[in-house]
């Protein structure tokens, strides 16, 4: 028998050489690399080898080297076995080192064989003569030659009786084993039957050689029917080709593994999770394939109808989220994901408790709750991923097991924190409504009690000589006038605007404050006033606006202690839809607009939120009564007015009043919708912390023919842009919002495409706004509150101009 020794690092090749070889009669041993193969080949020479050129560790032309330097080695034939793509110095190099035969991938199996016995006959024929007998007494050497194969014989006879003993001994041995096989085979065919799942062995044919009873279930066929059958003979010809390629794929690559197949049988289509795996002989070669195959039909059926429940929990608005008794995420719907921030796949298998809540105590409360009474319902604060607070009303359900032990929580979050801060304003309406009463109420029995007191000064000082006394009475005089001063302020509040109605022009008290405010304030503090001509005049109280604006101008005053600049302006403007959403109590129509700006130490939000409110009031103590802004209010909303404020620390403030202007006998400044300019179905971002502004934003560009991107801060907008910077034509960016303000964008979107059309946006011009969207390279800024009309002439005077 021939012994060949193969060498190639691909399994494949091997295994195809392998059976080849096999089926001619031939031993083979196998090699991954050149090393490898001179140690076998030096431990048993072979007959005859077969090597790759290309190998790992050592190729095919440093083994042919070491091969023919061997004196072991080198007259036992190589052949050469290598790839198409080979070029033709490659043969001449292999051929000059010693090669016996250089043959090409693939070649046909009988081409092979036959170049493999050319090759071996060719090697027995350059093979040197054995050398004849020196001349001698042949009479000599025949009797040598007898003698010699006559021991030979004897040694032959009993090396035949001790093969003969051995053999008796293996037959022997033989019939032990297979009586052992027999009862492994019984055993390993009665335990295959015990298996409900389907098990089954397949030769390298795809015949089936063990075909488990769980198996004949499955596919509805007899096991006698089956075995000896390949699989056309159980499923159609199209599922037999798919099951025959997923077998041919486990015996190539020599890996088990696992598919899912979808398979009729008996006219009946089922899903099988299968496990397949290599079947070897003794010495490691593939022979067939083994496999274990599961119906999971049910099971996929099931699946599906769970896939389909999540999609319908995902169109939910409410957040939606399933957690394990360990706090561990185990479902997250799509609203919980637009909700927070992170994807189902960033927050499955994190704890809740770290993702959501920066205080547990709340979380933990509520968990304790939903297991002690299997429900709970009620509000918590939660934060999403930018670290912003959300208030939740919170639906969560103990959800059980089929023994009825707890084993997880159903949470159906509901974000209100719009709805809480509307409650807030409402619950502040009516306790400033309620303060409003009961100060009108006190002001009215302080009046009563002031009265006398002034009276009676009057009546002592024409009776009274002596001035030591008369400086008590004027000090008394002051303090009650004073104290009236303070009533009169509590009884605006309370009560609103109960003054005279005439038409003010607006320009004239303004130009008064500024002589006061030049006259009074601290050198150091500048003042200037704006008014353009053609101001229209409000219908209201002299007295009472001059009251407003000097009530600003001292604020702004003490907000600069060291100095700093006071503008005062005044404008005309057309309050439309757009304008009055986003200014609560505000109404269309023409407005006066009253600014008093200055560039102080600014206010922080918790101070903005509660400046309105009567006795509130961050000076010290005696130097703020805490009313002037809650009469200013009331004055300004007895006016039919509304006020805006903006602020931020370090940077300035911003008062904007609102007054309903008298344009009888003035040319009305309304833009009609048909005249305004309309887009052209360009994509624009738009970036601003107020959700109220971007949605009213985001509402007029699309009624004029654009369509919009939305983005609370800057952070979030980079995302949007880098995404789809080729189709938005133009950014609207506020200036000051929290994570990313626009000054921070807008370099980074400048930097991703220097060309974008940058629109920067602010309520506050003070501290350098404006400065500083012109230095970071935007063109075009849009004062806060904006009209439509400003709006859209602004986006299409950036659009129109060339980048």
């Amino acid at each position: 028998m021939t012994r060949a020794l193969i060498v190639d690092d691909k399994e494949e090749n091997l295994y195809y050489l392998q059976v080849l070889l096999t089926g001619h009669g031939c031993e083979v041993i196998t090699a991954r690399h050149g090393a490898e193969a001179l140690v076998k080949a030096r431990q048993a020479p072979p007959d005859v080898v077969i090597s790759d050129l290309l190998m790992p560790v050592m190729d095919g032309y440093t083994l042919l080297r070491h091969w023919k330097a061997d004196a072991q080695l080198r007259n036992i034939p190589f052949i050469v076995y290598t790839a198409t793509y080979t070029e033709a110095e490659d043969e001449r190099l292999a051929l000059s080192l010693g090669a016996d035969a250089f043959i090409l991938k693939p070649a046909e199996p009988e081409d092979f064989i036959a170049r493999l016995k050319e090759v071996q006959s060719h090697d027995s024929a350059a093979s040197p003569p054995t050398p004849r007998s020196p001349a001698g007494d042949e009479k000599a050497l025949l009797k040598v030659y007898s003698e010699t194969l006559i021991r030979k014989l004897e040694e032959k006879s009993l090396q035949l009786e001790e093969a003969n003993r051995a053999l008796q001994q293996d037959i022997a041995k033989s019939k032990h084993m297979e009586a052992q096989i027999r009862q492994t085979s019984n055993l390993l065919h009665a335990m295959a039957d015990g298996i409900p799942d389907a098990v089954f062995v397949k030769d390298l044919q795809g015949r089936y050689l063990l075909f488990n009873k769980g198996a004949s279930r499955l596919v509805g066929r007899p096991v006698e029917a089956v075995l000896g059958q390949d699989d056309t003979t159980i499923f159609s010809p199209e599922d037999a080709r798919f099951v025959m390629a997923n077998d041919r794929e486990v015996m190539i690559s020599g890996q088990t593994q696992m598919v899912e197949e979808v398979l009729t049988a008996a006219g009946v289509t089922r899903t099988y999770l299968v496990s397949k795996a290599p079947y070897r002989d003794s010495q490691g070669n593939i022979i067939g394939i083994i496999g274990i195959s599961r119906d999971i039909t049910e099971r996929k059926q099931a699946e599906n109808k769970i896939h389909e429940q999540a999609t319908l929990l995902d169109k939910a608005q409410d957040a939606i989220v399933v957690r394990d008794l360990e706090h561990r995420i185990l479902y997250w719907n799509r609203s919980a994901e637009r909700l927070y921030g992170w994807t189902s796949k960033e927050a499955v298998g994190r704890s809740i408790k770290e993702l959501l809540y920066q205080n547990p105590a709340p979380f933990l409360a509520a968990t304790s709750e939903t297991l002690e009474k299997g429900e709970w319902v009620g509000e918590i604060h939660q934060y999403n991923r930018d670290g912003k607070t959300l208030t939740i009303e919170g639906r969560w359900t103990l959800v059980r097991d089929d023994l009825g032990r707890p084993s997880s929580i159903l949470a159906i979050n509901t974000d209100i924190t719009e709805r809480k801060k509307l409650e807030q304003q409402f619950l502040r309406t009516q306790r400033m409504e309620s303060i409003g009463t009961l100060a009108g109420g006190i002001a009215h029995d302080l009046n009563n009690v002031l009265a006398p007191i002034l009276m009676s000064i009057e009546l002592l000082r024409l009776q009274e000589k002596d001035a030591r006394r008369l400086d008590i009475l004027k000090t008394i005089e002051t303090s009650a006038k004073r104290g009236a001063d303070m009533v009169k302020q509590v009884l605006s509040f309370a009560r609103g605007v109960e003054g005279r109605q005439v038409e003010v022009q607006i320009g004239h008290l303004l130009r008064e404050i500024e002589k006061m405010a030049n006259e009074t304030f601290l050198k150091s503090i500048h003042v200037s006033c704006d008014v353009p001509t053609g101001l229209w005049t409000v219908l209201g109280d002299p007295t009472q606006l001059h009251q407003v604006l000097l009530n600003l101008c001292v604020n702004a005053r003490d907000a600069m202690p060291t100095g700093g600049r006071l503008l005062l302006s005044a404008r005309n403007l057309q309050v439309d839809d757009q304008y009055a959403a986003m200014n609560p109590g505000a109404k269309p129509g023409p407005h006066v607009v009253v600014v008093v700006e200055d560039n102080g130490s600014g206010m922080p939000p918790e101070v903005i939120e509660r400046i309105f409110e009567p006795f509130y009031t961050t000076k010290e103590l005696g130097k703020g009564t805490g009313l002037g802004l809650s009469t200013t209010q009331a004055i300004v909303k007895g006016h039919g007015g509304f006020i805006h404020v903006q602020s931020d620390l370090e940077v300035g403030t911003k008062f904007s009043v609102f007054l309903p202007a008298q344009t009888a006998g003035a040319p009305l400044a309304v833009t009609a919708e048909n005249d305004l300019p309309r887009g052209n179905d360009e994509l624009v971002l738009v970036i601003d912390d107020e959700a109220s502004v971007r949605q009213i934003t985001r509402q007029t560009l699309e009624i004029f023919g654009y369509r919009v991107l939305l983005a609370a801060d800057g952070t979030e907008a980079a995302g949007i842009y880098v995404m789809r910077k080729n189709e938005i034509r133009a950014v609207i960016t506020d200036m000051m919002m929290p994570e990313m303000d626009g000054a921070a964008i807008i370099p980074v979107l400048l930097r991703i495409n220097p060309d974008v059309r940058i629109i920067a946006s602010s309520g506050i011009s003070t501290g350098g706004m404006a400065s500083k969207a012109v230095n970071a390279g935007v063109k075009y800024f849009l004062p806060k509150p904006y009209t439509a009309e400003t709006l859209l002439k602004t986006l299409n005077q950036a659009l129109q101009t060339p980048a």
